[in-house]
Formats: structure tokens, C-alpha cells, sequence
């Protein structure tokens, strides 16, 4: 008798291997799953969680993101735009950046002192996607307690692509009055950043 979900699942993975059709109909649940009963076959579609049946979400589906009577599988859910395409994690030790770990990153290129281009894997639609940036970076004090560095983080406009992005890094250095002394690119301790966006 099946009673759970988890019966009912086992039930289900037993007879797919067969190809038994028949019972697999005779397995639909009704009611709160006492029991397996009859159901037809319009029914039957409706529950049964495959891609041939057409409950699973296609990719249209997720990008437009409404829907809420479809499954989605692993190899979809990154399509909803809620999503990120991809992100990555980039450590600097004496001036060489490592990917420590990512999603969807090809590869990381050092371009300059305190610029880094990120190559993605699967391209965005456009360069008109979201790139959030962060950097890890030491804070610097004066002798008298005011902040005598500042961080600045920046995605150069004139190199986003649907592919790849450049990542910079600047130190702000400024005296005890606030004002900026010096301006500088700066390798970080280490980057932060994630893309979101519509996806090929």
C-alpha cells in the first residue's frame, strides 16, 4: 500500500525501468495517499515530473520567471534572472591573482596593478549586464587616528563585454582634513564579483 511520497517514489523509479505504462497509471495518488487508485490519463500527465511531459520548465520559462506549476531542474534554475550567471573568488599574494573558486569563469587574466579581466564561460546576451564588484583590502590608519587610505572599486565601462569584464582596485589616500592626496591602482587583498543578466 502506498501511504508516503517516499513509497510512492519508489513505486515509480521500479516501474520506469520496466516501461510499464499501465501501472504506472494505476499508481497515481489521490486524496491524502491512503492507497494507490485508477486515474486517467490526462491526469497522469499532469503528475508526472518529466521533461517529455512538458512539466518541467524550459529555459523560456525560467528567463520569464511567473511560472509556478512547473519543476525545475539543475541544469535550468541559473536561466531565472534572479539567478547569477556567474561569480568568482580571487585571491592576490605578491601581486599574482589565483581563482580560488567561481561559477561559469573561464579565466582570470592579472592585467595590471590593480586591474583584473574576468573571461566568462557561457557569455550574457550583452555587455548589458549587472557586475557587482567587492575587494578585501587592509585598513590604514594615521598617527593621529583618521582613515589615510580609502578603497575604490571600479568595472571599466570601456571593456565590459557580454564575455568578460576589467576589474580595478584603487587606493584613495587623503590627508587629515579628508582631502584626496593621491589616486592609485592597487592590487586587493582579494576580489568579489558576480554577474547577473540574461544569459545565451
Amino acid at each position: 500500500m502506498i501511504k508516503t511520497y517516499e513509497d510512492f517514489a519508489n513505486l515509480w523509479v521500479s516501474l520506469r525501468k520496466t516501461n510499464n505504462n499501465d501501472n504506472l497509471l494505476a499508481a497515481c495518488l489521490h486524496g491524502k495517499f491512503p492507497k494507490a487508485k485508477m486515474c486517467s490519463k490526462s491526469s497522469y500527465l499532469k503528475k508526472v515530473p518529466t521533461a517529455s511531459k512538458k512539466v518541467v520548465a524550459t529555459q523560456a520559462n525560467m528567463e520569464t520567471g511567473t511560472a509556478t506549476d512547473l519543476l525545475v531542474s539543475p541544469g535550468r534554475q541559473h536561466f531565472h534572472p534572479g539567478h547569477p550567471k556567474c561569480w568568482a573568488m580571487v585571491t592576490v599574494s605578491a601581486g599574482t591573482p589565483t581563482l580560488q573558486s567561481s561559477y561559469n569563469i573561464t579565466s582570470i587574466t592579472d592585467t595590471a596593478t590593480g586591474q583584473l579581466t574576468v573571461t566568462i564561460a557561457t557569455d550574457f546576451s550583452s555587455a548589458n549586464w549587472c557586475c557587482d564588484l567587492m575587494t578585501e583590502a587592509a585598513n590604514t590608519y594615521a598617527a593621529d587616528g583618521h582613515s589615510a587610505a580609502a578603497y575604490g572599486r571600479n568595472i571599466d565601462n570601456t571593456s565590459i563585454a557580454a564575455g568578460s569584464v576589467l576589474l580595478e582596485s584603487w587606493v584613495i589616500s587623503t590627508d587629515v582634513n579628508g582631502a584626496v592626496s593621491s589616486l592609485s591602482l592597487t592590487d586587493p587583498i582579494s576580489w568579489h564579483m558576480i554577474g547577473l543578466g540574461d544569459q545565451t
